[in-house]
């Protein structure tokens, strides 16, 4: 028995095998659908996530923490909202905090939102990108799966799918950066 597994935005081959754990709808009887934040824990952690995360003024604006400089996307929208205000990127790419963060989660609980892009876009491909940001208390800004809404509540996020450009979603980035209540409302809304 061959069975097929990836945590990256693949599909399987069913000629070379005979089941498969990934990304992809439909799930069938040789399919299981089974993203990538499942696989990290995520998914029970979130249904009781506790709000820890320091208030509205205490925050800072936004963080950015990647190492796979292959998505083009993503740098370009990082590159876009740091005209607004700076972005604190701790990974390897745009690195602008003189190192890389040690402990990930620890660093996302400090800023109201997190560039929560996948490396590619796919309907289904849902790595632990949008999971890390909710369960840090912070409010993931997500691009990838133009479905992702089927696993999160889209009361939780800001989904760049909502949007006709990256202009658009910065415009509305700033809003919810200017506007306590409706910043306390996307932290409040249950993840899924």
């Amino acid at each position: 028995t061959r069975i097929f597994y990836t945590g990256e935005n693949l599909r399987p081959d069913f000629n070379q095998c005979d089941y498969a754990f990934s990304f992809d709808y439909p799930v069938t009887e040789r399919n299981y659908r089974l993203p990538l934040y499942h696989m990290y824990g995520y998914t029970e952690n979130l249904r009781n996530r506790a709000q820890s995360a320091p208030g509205f003024s205490g925050r800072k604006f936004c963080n950015f923490v990647y190492s796979n400089r292959k998505a083009p996307e993503r740098i370009a929208f990082f590159n876009q909202l740091k005209r607004y205000k700076q972005i604190d990127s701790g990974g390897k790419v745009l690195n602008n905090i003189g190192g890389r963060v040690r402990n990930k989660l620890e660093f996302l609980r400090n800023y109201k939102f997190t560039i929560a892009f996948e490396n590619s876009t796919y309907p289904g491909y849902t790595t632990e990108k949008i999971a890390e940001a909710l369960y840090a208390n912070t409010i993931p800004i997500y691009w990838g799966n133009p479905l992702v809404t089927r696993d999160f509540n889209p009361e939780c996020f800001i989904n760049c799918h909502d949007f006709r450009s990256f202009e658009e979603v910065i415009a509305y980035v700033i809003k919810v950066d200017n506007d306590e209540e409706l910043f306390q409302k996307y932290l409040s809304a249950p993840a899924f």
